[in-house]
């Protein structure tokens, strides 16, 4: 027989494997959701495509745009019709393989958004529907790489949150984003970075 008072408590799962696993897992759901994404989610919706035309009118007419979670490419056309160049990242790869195919003229790589790795390289950045995917914990690092990748001047326009209400919300279930709300819901509308 065991005494309960001294048998340890078991260990509390350890968040940042929690999430890490969490990342893998939706990687594996986005990888089998493919081969269905273009025909269920590949129409633009208005809103999108305004807010994307917009979003372009803010970059140089012969800019680089990262189009972060790129998913299949859906925004690709839109971009190379404005006459910019776009690098699509993803992390998952048969959402790459699908954009690769309809557009072989626009590179892909396969990155979790906390992990992008770009300096300085692109006029604008663009995350369409994917935020609401990251972990609130890591909103800062993500948004930190999207500022990074930008240029002096670039525009950044992740368009998940943009709705106040959306934002406000999300704040209230996720206290840890609360301490910097106002940096939150500045940078989630299109915000120019300015110079060093």
């Amino acid at each position: 027989m065991t005494d309960s008072k001294n048998d340890p408590e078991p260990a509390a799962p350890d968040r940042a494997a929690w999430v890490l696993n969490l990342r893998r897992l939706n990687e594996r759901e986005e990888d089998a959701l493919a081969p269905v994404f273009d025909e269920r989610w590949g129409e633009s919706e208005d809103t999108h495509r305004a807010f994307l035309e917009r979003f372009l009118s803010k970059v140089p007419s012969d800019g680089s745009v990262l189009d972060a979670a790129c998913g299949t490419g859906k925004y690709f056309g839109m971009v190379l019709a404005s006459g910019r160049s776009v690098l699509g990242v993803d992390h998952a790869a048969a959402y790459l393989a699908l954009a690769g195919a309809k557009f072989p003229q626009v590179s892909t790589e396969k990155r979790d958004l906390q992990e992008l790795l770009y300096r300085e390289e692109f006029d604008g950045v663009m995350c369409i529907d994917a935020m609401e995917m990251i972990p609130p914990e890591d909103w800062p690092i993500v948004l930190g790489c999207f500022r990074r990748a930008l240029r002096p001047k670039g525009w950044r326009s992740p368009s998940s949150a943009s709705r106040r209400n959306s934002v406000n919300s999300f704040q209230e279930q996720h206290p840890v984003v609360r301490q910097g709300s106002r940096m939150l819901l500045d940078v989630l509308w299109l915000v120019h970075r300015p110079d060093p």
